[in-house]
């Protein structure tokens, strides 16, 4: 004797799209985990390349998990802020130097002279002009290194122009 099937039933498209929305959701939650992770870890010290192992990924995925997470977290505008704040500072020192120069009768002396240029030299970091960088060629062509300030350049602008 033969049993008859039923038919098999289709899935009801709102309990499709329920399913799809939450597998969704799990999927996103547990993105922003391994990027909390990956951040976390590799702040620690933990190299791109063993993360991208630890969790059989390449090593630009990894990468772009941190950078997300690290753009989350609020790091870059925290950075900014101190960064504006530290120039700040650097400009009140050289005008304290400079007032108190003045006051002395010890304007351009070697001394005030060379804390201006520690300042300078400071400020030059803080800004990221004290090192080689690489940008595209203006024709989009191979890339060229733009050196940044050279210090004794500097210091011999610096020491001519305060009459050193």
């Amino acid at each position: 004797m033969t049993t008859k099937q039923a038919p098999k039933q289709k899935p009801h498209a709102r309990t499709t799209a329920l399913q799809a929305k939450t597998s969704k959701a799990k999927t996103a939650a547990q993105l922003d985990e391994r990027r909390r992770e990956v951040f976390k870890l590799h702040n620690q010290g933990v190299t791109l390349q063993a993360l991208a192992a630890r969790y059989g990924l390449s090593v630009s995925t990894v990468h772009a998990d941190y950078r997300f997470a690290f753009d989350q977290a609020g790091v870059i505008e925290d950075l900014r802020e101190e960064r504006e704040r530290m120039l700040s500072k650097l400009d009140q020192m050289e005008q304290d130097i400079l007032y108190r120069a003045q006051q002395e009768g010890r304007v351009g002396d070697e001394k005030s002279s060379l804390a201006r240029l520690r300042i300078l030299e400071r400020r030059s970091k803080l800004l990221g002009l004290d090192a080689a960088v690489k940008v595209a060629g203006h024709d989009g062509g191979a890339l060229g290194p733009i050196v940044g300030v050279d210090v004794e350049e500097l210091a011999r602008i610096v020491l001519e122009g305060s009459g050193a």
